[in-house]
């Protein structure tokens, strides 16, 4: 796939709403499957239910390299009854943290308030 699309770095699948499967399901699929899970030749995402992280089984030990754990960054402050809603300017400076770790942002954004 890499010589036939050249510049591309690889494939990346994610898989999202899996910390939504019932604890069961995600037992089941975290804890028996994390070798099939692995065998793909690409980068994958996984959503994976708190509940698996936080498990006495530690399936971080199921998963080859080092997995990188992501938290949820709240960007918006929800409020119900308003349909314009507020940032959250901890949660934008922290992704933007994330970003200027990975990016060069001089070269892509005239300043950071275009980041955020």
């Amino acid at each position: 796939m890499r010589q036939k699309f050249f510049p591309c770095k690889g494939l990346l699948i994610i898989f999202d709403n899996l910390d939504r499967v019932p604890p069961a399901v995600a037992e089941h699929l975290f804890f028996n499957y994390a070798a099939q899970m692995q065998e793909l030749n690409c980068t994958i995402i996984y959503t994976v239910p708190i509940s698996i992280i936080c498990s006495p089984k530690n399936p971080l030990n199921q998963f080859d390299g080092n997995p990188h754990i992501v938290p949820m960054i709240n960007i918006y402050e929800f409020e119900r009854h308003k349909c314009d809603l507020n940032y959250n300017q901890t949660a934008l400076d922290a992704m933007a943290s994330v970003i200027e770790k990975r990016v060069d942002i001089d070269a892509i954004f005239e300043s950071r308030h275009k980041l955020l």
